[in-house]
């Protein structure tokens, strides 16, 4: 590998992680979801994700998000004072704790997924096909590098 090669991906890997975060921050911010950090959000995301499924209690929620349930448990007493999250007793078990999203989380997940939507339409639209095959390629084995530090 190349010194300059190295610097490229370097300088693309750590300024595009920190570009989409930015961006991503400022489109919550200037949206009516500005009490909400971009940690709240990704916690809502995954609780919205989760309410449909079997397991949405907290130590399933934090296992997904890799946080410690100590650290989800705050964010989500922040969440309920906001109005974003529910808690409920499981009715077979009432000892079990199951996480809901509000109305209002659900539009705030919406809108986030809107960013997404349209962040991911914007780069495809500048791409040709035959660019967007070799970008989906190489994506791929960044993705596959990234997962195999888990």
């Amino acid at each position: 590998m190349t010194a300059e090669y190295y610097e490229n991906i370097n300088h693309f890997l750590v300024g595009l992680f920190n570009d989409i975060l930015k961006i991503e921050g400022k489109a919550l911010r200037a949206g009516e979801y500005r009490e909400i950090s971009m940690r709240d959000m990704h916690i809502i995301e995954a609780i919205c994700a989760a309410s449909g499924q079997e397991d949405n209690r907290t130590t399933a929620i934090a296992r997904e998000l890799d946080i410690t349930t100590g650290t989800l448990t705050v964010a989500v007493n922040s969440l309920v004072k906001k109005g974003y999250v529910e808690r409920r007793k499981d009715q077979r078990d009432r000892r079990v704790v199951r996480l809901y999203p509000t109305e209002k989380a659900l539009r705030a997940n919406e809108a986030h997924a809107k960013f997404h939507h349209d962040m991911v339409e914007g780069v495809m639209q500048v791409l040709k096909p035959e660019e967007l095959a070799v970008l989906t390629h190489a994506l791929d084995a960044v993705r596959h590098y990234f997962e195999s530090k888990k």
